[in-house]
């Protein structure tokens, strides 16, 4: 059995706030001295495509036509009715107790109403029926005696619908067996059951289509509701939990039926809470009937196509319902994307199809962005210092020529300068062997020493004396 089940929240029996059933419903924290009450209805919707012997069920109760017809698809699970403006029918819910205890139930019939999600969901039972919620009427006790319900049903034994021709007419009536079938047949719009554990009750009902009621699809459903309800405290909160199942009721009156879509809205927003992008398409059904249609959103990551997705979701508009569905998808870190919205459905034979323009979003984390280049910034002034460091540092600037006086190697030459030898090269632009020989010009360093004058230092010497010469002695002979 298929179902689509829809989860309630009320507040002091106002809706505030609804959401598909299974997800995380939270409840604000309420004070119990202030007697602040939130209610939760969950609501099962029977939307059942086939159906074997089972009813509706949901916390252990459950609801189905009594009278389904083999021959009409899907009468197992709904109460599917094409009644004329001003005709009624006899029909019978039946209502279950599949739990393992016995089961006090609330049975109404209620009308549609969109849920968050654009499913079919059913009004509670404190609001205002104006449609085929106020058009059903339920018989849960026979009616005053002498009457009995003949072959013709209710409707024929209240006046709501003419009599066979076979049928033979009431016995007269007092004026007190008269006003208590009056007030019998004006039914009830609600019905309190007590149900033993796997025992079940046929409720008869009477559906009748007002003579104003336009042309076209109208939808409602019948309700059984747990009469008791569970209390629960959570954090300083009253929350009381009611289970409510429910059978839908589609009447249809005859006429011209129209089938029409519109896309009113395709739009891209980023989630101020979450890291994700929300994608909304709302549609309009202009028609007069419920429409099946198929929404499909594809998202495509134009230069990598890594992230590319597609979202289709199968749902329902009810007639002059302004539906929007909406999408949750991951914020793209980086890239270009493209979106876009196509809305199928039958009309007939023809298949029509509806398709909104491309939005076209760059997604740029500037905040990394914005980091990666003050790096980079800074690792760009660094280097450019860094060059002009090593500019200066090769450049030669302020050095001076020198005439090399003698063969050397470049390792004493650049000893004597005070600077590397591998600038030394570079300034002056040596290859190897790196030879420099005498009479070669070299740029060095102002306060290299073969810059300093050599000093000679010439020893004088000592003039010595030169030996007198002796006279001889001359002996002068005597004669």
């Amino acid at each position: 059995m298929t179902g689509l089940v829809v989860g309630f929240l009320f507040s002091s029996m106002n809706m505030v706030h609804y959401q598909p059933f299974g997800t995380n419903v939270s409840v604000e924290n309420m004070n119990i001295k202030a007697r602040v009450v939130a209610t939760i209805f969950t609501v099962a919707v029977a939307v059942l495509l086939a159906r074997q012997s089972s009813a509706m069920d949901y916390g252990g109760i459950g609801v189905r036509p009594a009278n389904p017809d083999p021959a009409v698809p899907n009468s197992t699970s709904w109460f599917l009715y094409s009644l004329k403006p001003g005709e009624a029918k006899n029909d019978a819910v039946e209502v279950e107790n599949n739990s393992a205890a016995a089961e006090d139930l609330v049975v109404y019939a209620a009308d549609s109403t969109p849920s968050s999600d654009g499913g079919f969901a059913l009004k509670q039972q404190s609001e205002q029926m104006v449609g085929v919620g106020s058009w059903v009427r339920f018989y849960p006790d026979a009616p005053p005696a002498p009457s009995t319900i003949g072959a013709d049903g209710i409707t024929v034994l209240c006046g709501i619908a003419p009599a066979s021709a076979d049928v033979p007419k009431s016995a007269a009536l007092t004026k007190a067996q008269s006003d208590a079938l009056a007030t019998w047949c004006q039914g009830k719009t609600l019905v309190e059951l007590s149900l033993k554990s796997m025992d079940s009750k046929n409720v008869p009902i009477v559906v009748s289509i007002p003579a104003t009621a336009d042309v076209g699809e109208h939808s409602g459903g019948i309700v059984i509701q747990k009469k008791a309800v569970q209390d629960q405290t959570q954090q300083g909160s009253a929350v009381i939990l009611t289970t409510r199942v429910g059978a839908r009721i589609y009447e249809t009156v005859p006429g011209t039926i129209l089938r029409s879509l519109q896309l009113e809205q395709f739009t891209i927003a980023r989630n101020q809470k979450l890291p994700e992008l929300t994608i909304t398409v709302g549609i309009r059904n202009g028609g007069n009937v419920s429409v099946d249609h198929t929404t499909t959103v594809e998202v495509t990551d134009t230069l990598l196509h890594r992230h590319d997705k597609k979202f289709v979701r199968d749902i329902q508009a009810l007639p002059g319902q302004e539906l929007v569905t909406n999408f949750a998808t991951p914020l793209p870190k980086f890239g270009r994307y493209t979106y876009h919205a196509v809305v199928t459905y039958n009309d007939g034979d023809l298949v029509k199809t509806l398709s909104s323009a491309v939005i076209t979003k760059w997604f740029i984390p500037w905040v990394e962005v914005g980091t990666g280049g003050g790096i980079l910034v800074i690792l760009i002034a660094g280097l450019i210092v860094l060059v002009r460091m090593r500019r200066k540092k090769y450049s030669g600037n302020g050095w001076v020529p020198y005439v090399l006086d003698a063969d050397t190697s470049i390792m004493v030459l650049a000893e004597r300068s005070g600077v590397e030898w591998n600038t030394l090269a570079r300034v002056n632009k040596l290859k190897a062997p790196y030879a420099v020989t005498k009479g070669q010009t070299v740029m060095v360093p102002p306060g290299s020493s073969l810059l300093q004058k050599k000093t000679v230092v010439v020893k004088k010497k000592t003039p010595i004396a030169k030996p007198k010469k002796r006279t001889p002695a001359v002996t002068k002979k005597t004669s």
